[in-house]
């Protein structure tokens, strides 16, 4: 399923580190961050075909062109980081993308209704979604680890709004961020519905929606 408008299905081959500048790093340092990037897009790969409960250390050296000693010394910690690692990475990715749609002139229901429209595409694909939404976050959570993809979203939820306060289409006593973070809480939920079989995606974007147009409805009282 492709909702209408999304840019694309998530490119499950272009998972790369983003933490430190490519002009910073030594050869070497490159090739493990390029050894790292490798194990993280085979995993999505295996993820997406398979599921995550097919994710192994065997599957992923073979898949990834490396010995399974390789595998263990770009991740020490196991399996387990590299699962969390894949999840972090689908988020970022995720942000990535909704920030390649638009720009500082961009309307701000125009910006919620693209990362709507975007997380709900993710949500929608097979295996993938599941993964992103239901599985995921629980074996991370797990681990002591964080996802860092609803902060992300949130941030610019808070940012839209606030232009909106700005731009005198919200009223000036919205409490911003209490609204953002519900808004963000519909689109999780929205997700795993979606990744459940429960909810249609273009139905949800639809809904999402009417939640931001209400948000105008008492502007300027």
């Amino acid at each position: 399923m492709r909702l209408a408008g999304s840019g694309r299905a998530m490119d499950l081959g272009n998972t790369r580190s983003e933490r430190v500048p490519k002009q910073t790093l030594s050869l070497r340092e490159r090739q493990q961050e390029q050894g790292r990037a490798d194990i993280i897009g085979a995993a999505l790969e295996i993820i997406a075909e398979s599921g995550p409960q097919a994710v192994s250390i065997d599957r992923l050296a073979e898949m990834a062109h490396m010995a399974r000693a390789t595998v263990y010394a770009r991740f020490p910690d196991g399996l387990d980081a590299i699962i969390s690692e894949t999840y972090r990475s689908i988020g970022r990715d995720l942000t990535q993308r909704c920030q390649s749609l638009v720009s500082p002139a961009t309307p701000w229901r125009e910006v919620l209704m693209t990362w709507a429209r975007e997380f709900f595409a993710v949500s929608a694909q097979p295996r993938v979604g599941t993964f992103y939404n239901l599985v995921g976050p629980r074996l991370v959570a797990a681990s002591g680890a964080t996802g860092g993809g609803s902060e992300a979203t949130l941030q610019v939820f808070v940012g839209s709004l606030d232009n909106a306060v700005r731009a005198g289409e919200l009223d000036s006593s919205a409490p911003v961020r209490a609204i953002a973070r519900m808004l963000v809480g519909a689109l999780r939920e929205s997700g795993m519905a979606i990744a459940r079989g429960e909810l249609d995606g273009e139905e949800s974007l639809e809904a999402f929606g009417w939640l931001v147009g209400a948000l105008t409805a008492t502007a300027g009282r």
